[in-house]
């Protein structure tokens, strides 16, 4: 079964890419549409055969959205294809014109990302045995995944535009992706592709709107690089994926697929998914021992090939400019290239792409004028923290930020559970900024404060299992990805419910920061400590990524931060406060099942802890 999402009437409507019986022309069957026609014809005794159709949403009810279909995985593809051979007899024998209103052509409709807000799009790194073998030649940097994370606001579908920049330069390559579905949680190689429910076409696009600041830094050391290529990927409408999501009992062995890319009709590159180094089971099964990888997750193996395909200015062509990326048994997604001086690119103009986005598809505003302290974090679609903000170990005005998955993010005073897969942990207390209830694009820092709906104290944890070792160049990547990684966990990032700036006074900015923890000690440190500032980091995130209400920004782990080891007794409990002077006070406890018989997240043999 083939699914996507259209735009249709200023929404987003689910459809099953299909094809007419007698004809075999393809056509879409808008699933909603359906669901009501038949229940009418139902009730009209017009369906002579069936008297009901059922799958995991109720008794002739329709899913509300992609991700409520893929979350019930499985079950949910045998209930929509009962529903499609329902519809079709019902075309044939009922009353086919009524059948019409459901059914749209593929060629008239807005086609979007087939999931347009997954909860996560990890997109890896590193993982080709052509980019090793001839571009890179350093396996050990390669010991475990390197993921990365876009956001909502980066999401494209096939046939819309990438801009290049004004160089008329734009990266776009294949990669193959999967869709998580239902939710994986420590899965083993036997049971992780009972999680998979299907795949994609997913593309390394990325526009140089941060790397080539990082590159004028004369020390810039790798993790800075990373961020910039991180920020890059995360810009507004570079997360292409598409055109449809396939079920995987239609593709059937995901490691065994050809893949091509085109420009301008021309033969790009070619690849075999065989020549990823980590296949689809071994991936999700190493996520999902570090945290829940929520349904509708997708996840890109990152560049099939060699990496790093780039459209420059030197390849565009008269006339309209085309990318087509495909895998064979999933599909083919096409993108018209738009240089500066093309009436696409004038119309759009230096306001959000996101925004402009949105009005041109008649969706409704991503304001929200509702919103309160109290929403946050259930209203929060991005979460981003700075890596290594203090003692000035990178410029402070060119920060390292990476954005963590949303389901890291609780409430401060919730439980925090370490659970079965971790190891020695870092907790500590950090500021963050929450936007308010307008978006957010290229902030000046003179105008952050203005449009926050408050500051908040912020805990993080990290598993310290790849960082002990230290760094040195034989495992550089793998630590700095390490790092990033070691805070995907379950709960691991826990904000507070923000204070308005209207509330502070400008002692903030020097405010002293505290974190006890019962049996392990405690730490102080204070905002002053921080190399980079609220302002300077909503301005350097904010520059190529529409930041959305309720979205989070943090500081990152300074100095007060206290260290809880492994204890080899699962089921221990240990009081934790932490208190930002002048924000809020906050108690919780940590609740301990740490399991050694479970095995560390990331499989690599780590020495004993230094903490112990």
């Amino acid at each position: 079964m083939k699914l996507t999402t259209i735009v249709r009437d200023g929404a987003w409507r689910t459809v099953i890419l299909s094809a007419r019986p007698t004809s075999h022309v393809p056509v879409m069957i808008d699933i909603g549409a359906a669901v009501d026609i038949l229940v009418t014809q139902s009730g009209s005794g017009r369906l002579h055969w069936v008297s009901r159709w059922e799958g995991p949403w109720g008794v002739w009810k329709a899913p509300a959205d992609m991700i409520d279909i893929v979350r019930h995985g499985w079950p949910a593809v045998s209930a929509l294809e009962l529903l499609e051979r329902i519809f079709w007899a019902f075309a044939r024998t009922g009353d086919g014109a009524a059948a019409e209103n459901a059914l749209l052509e593929p060629e008239a409709v807005t086609w979007q990302a087939p999931l347009p807000e997954p909860p996560a799009y990890l997109y890896l790194h590193n993982n080709s045995t052509v980019a090793l073998n001839f571009q890179f030649t350093d396996y050990g940097r390669r010991e475990i995944l390197h993921p990365r994370n876009r956001p909502v606001t980066a999401m494209i579908g096939t046939g819309e535009p990438l801009f290049t920049n004004d160089a008329g330069y734009v990266k776009t390559d294949m990669e193959f992706g999967f869709v998580v579905g239902p939710d994986a949680h420590l899965l083993d190689d036997e049971t992780a592709m009972d999680h998979v429910f299907g795949y994609t076409v997913t593309t390394d696009s990325r526009l140089n709107a941060y790397t080539t600041s990082y590159n004028t830094l004369s020390d810039k050391q790798r993790y800075q690089g990373a961020a910039g290529a991180c920020m890059d990927k995360a810009c507004d409408g570079y997360g292409a994926f598409g055109p449809v999501i396939v079920t995987a009992d239609e593709v059937g062995n995901p490691q065994d697929l050809l893949g091509h890319i085109h420009c301008n009709g021309v033969e790009r590159g070619r690849c075999h998914t065989g020549g990823y180094l980590d296949p689809v089971r071994d991936i999700l099964a190493n996520l999902s021992r570090m945290m829940t990888v929520p349904a509708g997750t997708v996840v890109a193996m990152g560049g099939a090939a060699y990496d790093g395909f780039a459209v420059k200015g030197d390849m565009r062509r008269p006339g309209q400019n085309h990318v087509s990326i495909s895998f064979e048994r999933v599909g083919a997604i096409h993108h018209d290239l738009v240089y500066p001086d093309e009436p696409r690119a004038r119309q759009r103009g230096p306001q959000s792409p996101y925004l402009h986005r949105r009005r041109q598809l008649g969706l409704p505003s991503s304001d929200m004028p509702d919103l309160k302290p109290g929403d946050v974090p259930a209203a929060t679609r991005a979460l981003w923290a700075i890596m290594y903000n203090v003692g000035r170990k990178h410029d402070p005005d060119y920060p390292a930020p990476y954005l963590y998955p949303r389901t890291s993010l609780r409430r401060a005073e919730e439980p925090i559970v370490l659970g079965p897969a971790h190891r020695d942990v870092e907790i500590s207390v950090q500021l963050a900024a929450v936007i308010g209830t307008r978006t957010q694009y290229q902030v000046p820092a003179d105008k952050v404060l203005d449009g926050l709906l408050g500051l908040a104290l912020f805990i993080g944890i990290a598993d310290l299992g790849v960082l002990q070792r230290g760094v040195d160049d034989a495992n550089a990547s793998s630590y700095y990805f390490g790092y990033f990684q070691s805070r995907f966990g379950d709960g691991f990032n826990r904000i507070a419910p923000p204070v308005p700036i209207s509330e502070l006074n400008d002692k903030w900015r020097d405010a002293p920061m505290r974190i006890e923890i019962e049996g392990h000690g405690a730490a102080e440190g204070a905002v002053s400590d921080y190399d980079t500032g609220v302002e300077r980091m909503i301005e350097w995130i904010s520059k190529g990524v529409t930041m959305l209400p309720g979205d989070v920004a943090a500081l990152g782990p300074g100095n007060a931060c206290v260290k809880v080891p492994m204890t080899g007794s699962p089921g221990s409990k240990w009081k934790l406060r932490a208190g930002i002077k002048g924000l809020v006070d906050i108690d919780t406890h940590i609740e301990d099942q740490r399991d050694e018989r479970v095995g560390n997240w990331h499989k690599l043999k780590i020495g004993p802890s230094d903490l112990t």
